[in-house]
């Protein structure tokens, strides 16, 4: 699947032997962009580092497509976005769409294009706001009236002019401001004075000693947007923001070997340069030239890694790992299929269903298949694993699938060396767990249910913060209890029920 959506130019001493070009100096944050300095808990120096975000300078339009190597390495089917109420909100807003056209549909679920997010954003138009023309995006910024919004948005409540640092409108005002939802502004904090952010600006954390920082502050503007991810309903196996190997003259850092392994994963990367955020999409290892979405137009650009982009020096990178619910069929049926390759992986949300009704399915001598789902994985007759063959199936408790390369990275055996063939009188099934607790609603605002569902009374609830910290705790003695938190503040928290010896972990995200 991923060979569809991704040109692939390995090349092999890349993956053994490194870079072999020769360390740049690069030069570090310029002191008007650093908010603050801290010593973490870990005694290392940390910045907290606010992005202006560029909106496009004057004669960008004069400014013509790059032409890409025929060696290039490019993601294909991102978006390219024109700026909209702040460049790292753009960059974020291209990366979540890019994630909505290759099948996590939820990213963006408005009413354009059939609910496909765009190829660009020119569809939405523009809008003159305080003297300014601003282009539109509701996956950047929402706003009264645009996509079918019938209630302020981003636009409404924390927009006034660009790298205005004046109170927010729905300060000066006195109306309330919209819950978080739609956009990656919103949760990226992007524009909103009350987290120092002038308008255009988001806030960054890094390590200056190159060390990758996955930090949940709640200012921290990639944090905001694994809250954009998890508010739509998908979760991020990492997240950080790292600066580049030579920032301030530091062999330690993210490297160009480590953007290609990004690429080759069909992963885009936030790039950083002095006071601004795009998106990379490509590379060419020959050159060390990266391919990029500036935020400005709608073409294809470059800059050579750790290089200048329009005279701003490249400085660091935010890198997103998506887990892999949106490429997973709900329900499968595998039927008249001979697997005869090593490594086969196959994957559904709910249920898998192997053979039965009259059709054959066999793996080979030498194959090897792997089967996760959700909910079930039924084995009907017509199955065969011949001698020699390989079979593992389990049920995913955490939702992890099969990786992007085809096969699983973790398996369970239950059939090898044994020919086992299912006849009419044979069935397989395996199936999760039962004992189950939810809570709903999620996102919320504090107020939410836990239901439990085969799971012992007199359960113990405690709730933690980001910081470790106990913010409540009660014994549940029934099969759910409502929960109010009124003066809880906005951030990921974590709901710990204990029932006898078994312990149930889930996130909770209140807005």
């Amino acid at each position: 699947m991923w060979g569809k959506k991704i040109t692939l130019f390995l090349i092999a001493y890349v993956l053994f032997w490194g870079n072999s070009f020769g360390q740049k100096y690069i030069k570090p944050i310029e002191n008007k962009y650093i908010h603050s300095r801290y010593i973490d808990e870990k005694g290392e120096e940390l910045l907290r580092v606010i992005v202006p975000g560029n909106p496009p300078p004057s004669g960008f339009k004069e400014r013509k497509a790059v032409a890409v190597s025929s060696s290039a390495v490019i993601i294909s089917d991102v978006p390219a976005l024109s700026w909209c109420f702040g460049c790292t909100a753009t960059s974020a807003a291209m990366l979540a769409g890019y994630y909505d056209r290759q099948g996590y549909v939820n990213m963006y679920a408005g009413p354009t294009s059939g609910g496909v997010f765009p190829i660009n954003n020119s569809v939405w138009g523009t809008a003159y706001i305080n003297g300014e023309t601003r282009a539109l995006c509701p996956l950047s910024a929402t706003r009264n009236g645009l996509d079918g919004r019938t209630t302020r948005g981003h636009v409404d409540d924390y927009w006034v002019k660009y790298n205005s640092s004046s109170s927010d409108p729905y300060i000066i005002n006195g109306w309330t401001q919209h819950t978080y939802e739609d956009c990656t502004a919103d949760f990226m904090k992007t524009n909103q004075s009350a987290y120092s952010n002038s308008d255009g600006s988001t806030t960054f954390y890094f390590y200056p000693s190159g060390g990758k920082y996955p930090g949940t502050d709640n200012s921290d503007g990639p944090y905001g947007f694994q809250q954009f991810m998890e508010s739509r309903g998908y979760t991020l196996s990492q997240r950080y923001s790292q600066t580049i190997v030579g920032y301030n003259g530091n062999a330690n850092g993210f490297s160009f070997n480590n953007y290609i392994n990004e690429i080759n994963a069909g992963r885009p990367v936030m790039l950083h340069v002095q006071g601004h955020t795009m998106l990379g999409v490509g590379y060419d290892f020959d050159t060390q030239t990266i391919y990029l979405h500036d935020t400005w137009d709608y073409d294809m650009h470059s800059m050579i890694w750790g290089g200048t982009y329009d005279d701003m020096q490249h400085i660091a990178v935010s890198v997103f790992a998506l887990g892999q619910e949106g490429f997973v069929d709900e329900d499968l049926y595998i039927t008249n299929t001979t697997f005869s390759s090593p490594d086969e992986c196959l994957d559904a949300m709910q249920n898998i269903t192997v053979a039965g009704d009259g059709n054959a399915v066999t793996i080979e001598n030498g194959a090897s298949v792997d089967f996760i789902a959700g909910q079930s994985i039924q084995f009907l007759p017509g199955f065969h694993a011949q001698s020699g063959s390989a079979l593992s199936a389990h049920i995913t408790q955490n939702q992890e699938f099969c990786i992007p390369h085809g096969f699983s990275a973790n398996l369970e055996m239950i059939a090898s060396g044994d020919t086992r063939a299912f006849t009419a009188t044979d069935e397989l099934q395996f199936v999760p767990d039962t004992h189950q607790v939810t809570v709903f609603p999620n996102p919320n605002n504090g107020q939410f249910t836990v239901q439990f569902t085969n799971v012992e009374s007199n359960t113990q609830v405690i709730i933690f913060n980001n910081l470790g910290q106990k913010v409540y705790e009660t014994i549940v003695s029934g099969e759910s209890q409502r929960i109010e938190l009124p003066n809880i503040k906005r951030g990921i928290y974590l709901l710990k029920a204990i029932s006898g010896q078994k312990q149930f972990d889930r996130k909770i995200m209140v807005q």
